[in-house]
């Protein structure tokens, strides 16, 4: 299965969209060129607040085939399953990571509960948003 290097994909319940979840793979060494380990960076999902805790986050994201999701029973924690469990067949993905704006516990909490830990803080990441400042979360996949 060949890997793009990036998807915005929609997540929808019941014919309703829902949420939706983006994500880039990236070289981790651009130096070493194309056969440097890859990491994934999600850089965005976002699930309604009515829709949160039916764990549509989780598992229903990004496949890294890219294919659409549509019609899921569930929405937050199915993203996070489902961009993991494709990630095991790509020996050169080796690390998951994204930000997380300061303050954002819940946000923190559910991406701890999926494996992930938190790096450190990123004065201004967010400048356009208060508090500015993000936590990097990121979580080593194991093959």
């Amino acid at each position: 299965m060949k890997l793009a290097s990036s998807l915005l994909d929609a997540v929808f319940y019941n014919e309703v969209l829902v949420g939706v979840v983006g994500c880039k793979v990236t070289l981790i060494d651009e130096e070493a060129g194309p056969t440097s380990s890859k990491q994934v960076y999600i850089a965005t999902m976002a699930v309604l607040p009515a829709y949160r805790d039916l764990g549509i986050g989780s598992s229903a994201g990004p496949q890294l085939a890219f294919a659409m999701l549509n019609h899921l029973p569930l929405a937050g924690t199915k993203a996070i399953t489902h961009v993991l469990s494709n990630i095991k067949d790509h020996a050169e993905i080796i690390r998951v990571f994204l930000h997380v704006q300061e303050g954002n516990d819940d946000a923190v909490r559910f991406y701890e509960r999926a494996g992930f830990t938190v790096e450190g803080v990123v004065e201004g990441y967010f400048p356009a948003l208060t508090p500015s400042n993000a936590k990097l979360m990121s979580l080593a996949v194991k093959h």
